[in-house]
């Protein structure tokens, strides 16, 4: 358990990357450096989530993170759900972010939902920043026992003054026999805030497992997100949406490992660069040997808004089995002129026409969103982006 009041990046335990490390090519830790954050502790005297547009009965649960640490007073935690604590995990590929995590994250939270549970409403999981200069490392695991079908809804929210953040999230979805999770991650946040995660999912037999991410603001989002498949008959999937403006820097790492024969994954990425704003996508599906009967499907598609925004894209196929169907596509490029002049000539003006060939080119990554609610709030997220 780490006894550090602040995130100290000048540790000298911590080993930075630097762009000959293929992971960080495009993105630069350098700046953290000579950086600390203040790790708050202790009870939130009161948290009112509903002022920030969070209704609690929408929720079959409410799990709050205060520094990084799970505050019952602060949640609401069902029956059918039991809360374990311990120290944090040691770090699988303990890179760069593992290891801020390792060094800085306070406990272990372990969410454990009972076999055959299932519940109509999604679970909130809730971080909280309230003061500038605030940072937080999280390290939570999810057990989803035999037969249960759960939904996540992962948010952080910021007080009014805080804009200089960082939070360093570590989640672990454990997913049993015939269980079924969906994560829905809303990676928006404050003005000049950091944001790091790796998002782990271990998938046994006849289990699936859906990730759906928005990412937009702040100085920079960096995502590890991994899926593996060690069960035969197991479904991947991961979407997501990359919206940078100004000067934000949003970073995706994606792996899917094929382990065992008879598995499918699906994987798409829409990424929206405009002003300065840097979108970087990384995804690679792993097939091993044994992973014969594999189907896996990768997309990923960019729009460059603006001569200073900057996509890179990096779809990785590595096959080593030989009865397979894999395909992988990658594009990137500038908003259609003609379809945009088409709907000008049909009397919209030209923010009406932008705002619709971009819903339209977004919309994809939200298929399959089973609560109307996550959807809407996905779209209005968007929203905020096509309407600046």
């Amino acid at each position: 358990m780490s006894e550090f009041s602040t995130i100290d990046f000048s540790h000298q335990s911590l080993d930075f990357p630097t762009k000959k490390d293929e992971h960080f090519k495009y993105t630069s830790m350098g700046n953290l450096k000579s950086k600390g954050f203040d790790i708050p502790s202790g009870v939130l005297s009161s948290l009112d989530i509903e002022k920030h547009g969070i209704e609690k009965a929408n929720y079959a649960g409410v799990f709050v993170f205060l520094g990084g640490c799970f505050s019952h007073e602060n949640s609401e935690v069902p029956k059918q759900i039991r809360i374990e604590s311990s120290s944090p995990r040691k770090k699988e590929n303990n890179v760069f972010i593992g290891s801020v995590n390792q060094l800085f994250s306070k406990e272990n939270t372990r969410i454990v939902l009972k076999d055959n549970q299932s519940a109509e409403k999604p679970y909130l999981i809730l971080h909280v920043l309230e003061e500038n200069n605030q940072g937080a490392c999280a390290d939570i695991e999810i057990k989803l026992s035999e037969n249960t079908n759960a939904s996540f809804v992962q948010k952080v929210i910021y007080g009014e003054n805080a804009s200089n953040t960082y939070l360093n999230l570590s989640t672990y979805l454990d997913v049993e026999t015939h269980a079924q999770v969906n994560f829905y991650n809303f990676e928006t946040i404050s003005a000049e805030g950091f944001l790091h995660q790796q998002l782990t999912a271990d998938l046994s037999k006849a289990s699936k497992c859906h990730i759906f991410s928005v990412s937009t603001g702040g100085a920079q989002i960096r995502s590890n997100i991994n899926l593996k498949l060690n069960g035969e008959n197991g479904f991947g999937q991961i979407n997501g949406l990359q919206l940078a403006s100004d000067s934000n820097h949003i970073d995706h790492h994606t792996k899917i490992e094929h382990l065992v024969p008879h598995c499918e994954s699906s994987e798409l990425y829409k990424l929206l660069a405009e002003k300065k704003g840097t979108c970087v996508f990384n995804g690679k599906v792993h097939v091993y040997k044994d992973a014969q009967k594999t189907n896996a499907y990768q997309s990923s598609a960019g729009i460059i808004m603006s001569d200073q925004a900057t996509i890179y894209a990096k779809p990785e196929l590595e096959i080593y089995a030989d009865d397979v169907k894999c395909s992988h596509g990658c594009t990137t490029g500038a908003l259609d002129k003609e379809a945009l002049f088409y709907l000008r000539s049909r009397g919209l003006s030209e923010k009406e026409a932008r705002k619709l060939l971009l819903e339209g080119f977004a919309l994809e990554v939200f298929q399959g969103i089973d609560y109307k609610m996550v959807l809407d709030e996905f779209q209005s997220t968007a929203d905020l982006f096509f309407n600046a």
